[in-house]
């Protein structure tokens, strides 16, 4: 069984057989849809099961890209398509023709009411895969610009507790916080308004208190003074403070990996501090 080019070209052939043995197995549960769009027939093939359907939606490349997830991302109920692309800052006709394209999906549906075409969302699995993907891109994103930030930032902060952990070890041991990304920042207290300005201006999510769900979330400890090095071009915490830091709270796995990179001798000292106690 084969399928069209979704644009009507009749050009591409695509084997929709092929990506696993579940659809060789499943043939009655293909469904052929014929649709018009933007004058042009086009012939789809539909799961009519669920976890098939989405399977084979999400494996065509060409329906998913910039302009359709930014529609996905940034469409509002109600709204017409000149507005869209105003706000997302595509051409009129791009966001017109892939607006048509998700229409064909069930994604979304376009109300035309003379001159005006107005988008009606499908909150159906598609949408639902498309808008876990921006966000899961908006984290990475978010995330970057916050390292950038730190590195280029002229005030007094550094990396302390799990977060100076994963630098120190130079990433040979990851905490949960960091693979959460979650980040320990301490900051002067001259610098703290400015820190939270910068933060609040890059959209970067941050605590001082209690933890929020949001990510990448920096918790921000402020303090007085404080010494700090400079490790890849961080802020951090110096290598000594850190393991007193591990040596109260007993984490001896930290500890050894420390002592494996920086040769501080600390098998004997810790033992020794272990054994007194």
């Amino acid at each position: 069984m084969a399928e069209e080019d979704i644009y009507g070209s009749g050009k591409k052939e695509v084997n929709i057989l092929k990506w696993t043995g579940r659809e060789e197995n499943n043939r009655k549960y293909w469904e052929k849809r014929e649709r018009k769009v933007s004058g042009q027939e086009l012939t789809l093939w539909w799961y009519r099961r669920k976890d098939l359907y989405t399977h084979y939606l999400l494996k065509d490349n060409e329906m998913i890209n910039q302009i359709t997830m930014d529609i996905i991302k940034h469409a509002k109920d109600g709204e017409t398509i000149y507005s869209l692309a105003k706000r997302i800052g595509f051409a009129y006709s791009a966001v017109y023709r892939w607006i048509n394209v998700l229409e064909s999906y069930d994604v979304l549906h376009v109300i035309r009411k003379g001159n005006k075409n107005i988008i009606k969302i499908n909150k159906n699995e598609i949408y639902n895969r498309c808008t876990e993907l921006n966000k899961s891109v908006g984290t990475m994103e978010k995330d970057k610009v916050f390292w950038n930030i730190i590195k280029k930032a002229h005030l007094e902060v550094r990396f302390v507790q799990s977060t100076a952990v994963v630098i120190w070890t130079q990433g040979s041991y990851i905490t949960g916080d960091f693979t959460d990304r979650v980040y320990f920042l301490e900051v002067a207290e001259k610098d703290t308004d400015s820190l939270k300005e910068l933060f609040k201006k890059h959209e970067i999510f941050f605590t001082e208190k209690d933890m929020i769900e949001e990510r990448p979330l920096v918790k921000i400890i402020t303090k007085k003074s404080f010494a700090k090095e400079r490790k890849n071009s961080l802020p951090i915490m110096p290598l000594q403070e850190l393991v007193s830091w591990c040596k109260k709270l007993y984490l001896d796995s930290i500890l050894e990996q420390l002592d494996e990179l920086y040769h501080l001798n600390l098998k004997e000292k810790y033992a020794e501090i272990r054994t007194n106690r």
